[in-house]
This record gives structure tokens, C-alpha cells and sequence, in this order.
């Protein structure tokens, strides 16, 4: 699809940032540094269907709203980048494609961006705290596996839920 932000384009980004938002208020599961979620599913879904500027807009700011209101103000900005860079690279490698191999490669760099973004942000955060570098090096690395989790779950529920989504958009000439 065409990267142009027409006023239903963005209602339709709308939507998906805010369905994003209360998924994410029922929908979360607690770990010591903050939660895992469904956010990349909306990621995800404009990515693939709308290109990079959607996923980089979704992204950006579904992390930025959940992190504000869900009591995680510390992170808000971490998450607007880290998330809108992941967006963007799932929509610039997989957008538009129903090659399969494009989409798992779109998860795999957006994946990456998102996993090594959190680590560096959360030793950051640790460091800001007054954490010791090992001790905030310690605290990051224990985040990895959930945040991996998050996107494999996010790209699972994503990949079942696109061609319903496609076809909603397309007979509904919302796209």
C-alpha cells in the first residue's frame, strides 16, 4: 500500500493506536522493570498494511500513550523511539508484501530494534538511578527474554489476524 496519510488513513491509525491502548490496560503482564503487552500487534498490522510511515506513527505513539498512562512516564520517550523505529522497519522491509520471508524478516529486524532498544534504554534508566553499571547491565538482560516474548506473541497474533484485517479494510473501502 501507498505511504500516504490521507484523512482516513490516519482515522484508521487512530483506531489502531487506540485499540492498542485498551488492549493494553486488560491485556499486560507485569515484570520487574515495566510489562509485556499486545502493542506490536497494531505495530504490526499498519506496518504491514500501510508501510513505514504508519508503522512508525503507530509505533511511536501507542509506546508513547501506553507508557504515559499505564504509570510508566520514565519510559514514554524510550518507547516513542524504540517503538517508532520498529514500526518503521516492519513496514519498510514488509509492507505490501505477501512474500512471507519479507514479513518474518520485517519481525526479525523491528524484533531486534525493539529487544536491543529496551536493553540500552533500561541500562540507561538503571544508570540515571544511580545503579552501579553491572548491577544496571544485570537488570537489562533479565528484560530480554520478555521483550522477545512480546514480539514473537505480537507477530503470532499479527500474522493470524492481517488477511481478516486486509479484508475488512478492502471491502470496506477503508484503506
Amino acid at each position: 500500500m501507498k505511504d500516504k496519510l490521507t484523512p482516513r488513513r490516519i482515522a484508521i491509525l487512530a483506531l489502531l493506536i487506540a485499540l492498542n491502548i485498551v488492549l493494553n490496560f486488560f491485556l499486560r503482564l507485569p515484570t520487574p522493570t515495566g510489562f509485556v503487552s499486545l502493542v506490536e500487534v497494531g505495530i504490526i498490522l499498519a506496518a504491514w498494511y500501510f508501510g513505514p510511515q504508519a508503522g512508525l506513527i503507530v509505533g511511536a505513539l501507542t509506546g508513547f500513550l501506553i507508557d504515559l498512562l499505564l504509570g510508566y512516564p520514565q519510559w514514554m520517550f524510550f518507547s516513542l523511539l524504540i517503538h517508532g523505529s520498529e514500526g518503521y522497519l516492519i513496514g519498510r522491509v514488509g509492507s505490501g508484501s505477501a512474500n512471507v520471508s519479507k514479513r518474518i524478516l520485517s519481525i526479525v529486524l523491528g524484533g531486534i530494534t525493539m529487544v536491543i532498544g529496551y536493553f540500552i534504554a533500561g541500562i540507561i534508566l538503571q544508570l540515571l538511578n544511580h545503579a552501579v553499571v553491572k548491577t544496571a547491565v544485570s537488570i537489562a538482560i533479565v528484560e530480554i527474554p520478555s521483550n522477545a516474548l512480546q514480539v514473537l506473541v505480537g507477530a503470532l497474533v499479527a500474522s493470524l489476524i492481517y488477511v481478516p484485517f486486509a479484508s475488512l479494510l478492502a471491502r470496506t473501502k477503508l484503506h
